[in-house]
């Protein structure tokens, strides 16, 4: 729910950046967040929604209209989430880049889904926590009763808990498996980047789902997992910045030439790298989509 310059004024460094390199970007913000209001009889700041892909399929039509043909979505935390779902339905999008990713997936209401019940609440990486062990800082912390060990343990239970279920069904995952629709989604063509903070709790979720470093995804070359080496959820410590925004215009750099599945005529323009940017933290066009 930050406000059109989003955290740190992160989005607008981005978007300026990839401007500067020659793509065209759209920052958008999905109803309900930052500076624009949510539909009637809806609530503000409804982060985890499916509806929420709409808004942005509508952004991609406007977009279409004036000859782009090449979609890329990017989001943090949230808006990982919203980019994620929005290409699961939309065969327009042809890359993804998901930050700090904590659910790409929201059932509200499902019983027993530790995932959704630990991620609600901000912890770090279970990295961090090993590593924290051999700083004296932590352990004086700890003693200080600066330490919330009723949360840390929790998550490290929610990560066990989820690996031993999966050890229990062989290994075996089903076709809607969080995996699963990744890899449905590679084999159509769509090229996807996860930048993960290496401190950030949700580097607990996505390495069970993708493996360390994206292992398990191994078989798909469009897919990378890329870490940011000394990083908070939103990017906000020195350096934090500039080395996400390099790895941004380097991904942008590096993508195939997409399978074009837009509606631009065929005397159009060229195909256009389109970044709309949305979620969490949003920053923003206002409703422009929706006009």
């Amino acid at each position: 729910g930050n406000y059109r310059i989003g955290p740190h004024r992160f989005y607008v460094n981005a978007a300026r950046t990839m401007a500067a390199a020659g793509y065209q970007v759209l920052r958008l913000d999905l109803a309900g967040i930052g500076d624009s209001e949510p539909e009637p009889g809806k609530p503000w700041s409804n982060l985890y929604d499916k509806a929420s892909a709409q808004d942005v399929r509508v952004a991609i039509d406007a977009l279409a209209a004036r000859g782009c043909r090449d979609f890329v979505l990017m989001g943090i935390c949230s808006g990982s989430y919203v980019a994620f779902q929005t290409a699961l339905v939309e065969p327009r999008v042809n890359g993804l880049v998901l930050m700090n990713s904590r659910l790409l997936e929201w059932m509200p209401g499902k019983a027993g889904d530790t995932w959704q019940n630990s991620m609600t609440q901000y912890a770090k990486s279970t990295d961090y926590y090993r590593r924290a062990m051999f700083r004296p800082e932590a352990w004086r912390k700890l003693v200080r009763g600066d330490v919330d060990l009723r949360l840390i343990a929790g998550r490290l239970l929610a990560v066990a808990g989820a690996r031993l279920r999966r050890a229990m069904a062989l290994g075996g995952e089903g076709r809607q498996s969080l995996g699963a629709k990744m890899r449905r989604l590679c084999r159509r063509g769509v090229d996807a980047l996860m930048l993960v903070s290496d401190n950030d709790d949700g580097r607990d979720y996505v390495e069970f789902h993708f493996g360390p470093a994206g292992r398990r995804m191994r078989a798909h070359p469009g897919f990378r997992m890329d870490y940011v080496p000394d990083a908070d959820h939103t990017f906000s410590r020195p350096g934090n910045q500039r080395f996400v925004l390099d790895a941004l215009v380097r991904h942008l750099a590096q993508r195939p030439a997409p399978t074009v599945r837009g509606t631009a005529p065929a005397n159009g323009p060229q195909p256009d790298a389109i970044i709309p940017r949305f979620g969490r933290r949003s920053s923003s066009v206002g409703r422009a989509a929706h006009s």
